[in-house]
């Protein structure tokens, strides 16, 4: 009898293994199937996907709001905020900077009186009043002061000297135009050769050194910080009057090794017929640098407002609430800088208009080129993350109707 009991346990034992094994056959045959079947309407189920991605990011209700919004603010900003200004002749470009300097600067100096011939110590009247040394030109061509980089220009003139000089740089000019303002010098990019400036000229005799000239404004700076102090404040406003003249002023740092490629860029605008607009330089590229700040602040803004009005009940995962955003700043973008391209060919064009290209948002259309490549990049990305991933649920059989 034990017997007996023993091999219906193991009999039992054994149909419930086969039982065991025939429902997981049928699982593996069900699973084998449903991949079957996804394989079948692979091309289907994608663009199944591909649909509800889209009906999942698309711009509706709010979003088209917001797209108008941002596009009416670029506009705004176009042509309200960040026109390249228009340039002026050397005289009255300088006046407002001139006019300033004379009420808060010269008038609390007396007159220059009889010069004190001190060797870089020009007395604070003298910095005061007298015209910025590199600025000096007469002189210049006996001394050869324009040589070097460029070998066959004999002296500086009111067309180079801006771009020989490294005192007119935006970015040395601190530096070496200050120590010239303070010791009552001019220095050049080449070789940084230095000149004594008296009565309004460069002198042969006594040589300048550039080396003694920084350690005198060190010493000076010690002894008499407002002397130099001074000096800086004349270097700013000399800088201030020559950045919105048609000549401007160069881009930082690029005359010291290619002054006649500078001063070429910065007859651009002359050779294009749009004298009043400049050409490569400082200035444009300041008003370059604020069309983009301007956009980029917009579109942060708009981007900000727009993820708080995210819920994650209606929209979904946050990231592909946040293709919406970037859509709404690509279009903007995109729509903002196309009606400025055309306005201005139509200005340009049809009605002969010469101050057309001065609203011209080359700084939006940079900002607007870059927004397309990274908002398609990331737009891109997500999506296949979902398609990735509602992929592999239907794989997995996660509610799927064929």
């Amino acid at each position: 009898m034990r017997n007996y009991n023993k091999l219906k346990a193991q009999v039992n034992t054994a149909i419930d293994g086969a039982k065991q094994e025939a429902s997981n056959l049928k699982i593996v045959a069900d699973d084998a199937r449903r991949v079957s079947d996804v394989a079948r309407d692979v091309n289907i189920i994608i663009k199944d996907l591909d649909r509800q991605f889209e009906q999942a990011t698309k711009l509706t209700g709010i979003d088209i709001k917001f797209l108008f919004v941002a596009t009416a603010l670029q506009c705004l900003r176009q042509y309200l905020l960040t026109q390249f200004p228009e340039r002026k002749d050397d005289k009255d470009a300088s006046k407002a900077a001139n006019d300033w300097e004379k009420e808060n600067v010269q008038s609390n100096y007396g007159k220059i009186g009889e010069p004190i011939d001190m060797p870089y110590r020009p007395t604070l009247s003298e910095i005061a009043h007298n015209k910025v040394p590199y600025d000096t030109i007469s002189g210049t061509k006996t001394l050869n002061v324009g040589g070097g980089l460029d070998g066959e220009l004999k002296g500086l003139s009111g067309h180079n000297h801006r771009f020989l000089t490294p005192g007119h740089d935006p970015l040395f000019g601190w530096i070496f135009g200050t120590a010239n303002i303070a010791t009552r010098t001019l220095t050049r990019w080449s070789m940084i050769d230095s000149w004594f400036v008296r009565s309004g000229a460069v002198v042969a005799y006594p040589q300048a050194s550039t080396a003694e000239i920084f350690i005198n404004v060190f010493q000076r700076l010690l002894q008499e910080p407002q002397a130099i102090a001074l000096s800086v404040v004349r270097q700013g406003v000399h800088i201030w009057s020559d950045v919105h003249s048609y000549k401007g002023i160069p881009i930082p740092a690029v005359s010291a090794v290619a002054p006649k490629t500078t001063e070429r860029l910065a007859d651009v605008g002359e050779e294009l017929g749009v004298k009043s607009m400049g050409g490569v330089d400082f200035g444009n590229m300041m008003a370059i640098g604020n069309q983009m700040m301007f956009a980029i602040l917009i579109n942060s803004m708009v981007a900000m407002v727009h993820g708080l009005f995210y819920d994650e009940s209606i929209h979904g995962e946050h990231r592909l609430y946040e293709v919406k955003t970037r859509k709404i700043l690509s279009y903007s973008n995109a729509i903002a800088s196309a009606s400025n391209v055309l306005q201005v060919v139509l200005r340009s064009v049809a009605l002969q208009d010469s101050k057309a290209m001065h609203s011209l948002d080359i700084g939006g259309l940079i900002v607007t080129i870059y927004r397309l490549i990274t908002d398609y990049n990331f737009i891109k990305e997500v999506k296949l993350e979902f398609l990735e991933k509602e992929f592999y649920n239907i794989v997995m059989g996660d509610n799927y109707n064929f």
